[in-house]
């Protein structure tokens, strides 16, 4: 390691049988827009969100809940920070 960033990751798999079908692009869109930058594995259906503490981490969150309670998707937090975790209003990590 160069330098500790201070960056938030989350995958996310895109499920077939979800609304998106799977489709990465329609799925980074909504990311895209929020100003997060998105990398995509097609073959898997996967997203790596690299996230800015600047970014609108709420905003995001709502993108996240929506994709799981739709059943779009499915995500996993890699590096978080106590800001994400309040922006989630859980009170605690997924």
């Amino acid at each position: 390691m160069v330098q500790r960033s201070d960056h938030l990751t989350i995958r996310l798999v895109f499920l077939r049988s979800g609304r998106l079908r799977g489709g990465l692009t329609r799925a980074a869109e909504p990311f895209q827009r929020l100003g997060v930058y998105v990398e995509g594995v097609g073959q898997y259906g996967m997203l790596a969100l690299d996230i800015k503490p600047s970014d609108p981490l709420d905003q995001i969150a709502g993108v996240l809940r929506a994709g799981e309670e739709d059943g779009s998707c499915e995500y996993e937090e890699g590096r978080i920070s106590q800001a994400w975790v309040d922006a989630k209003g859980e009170g605690s990590t997924h």
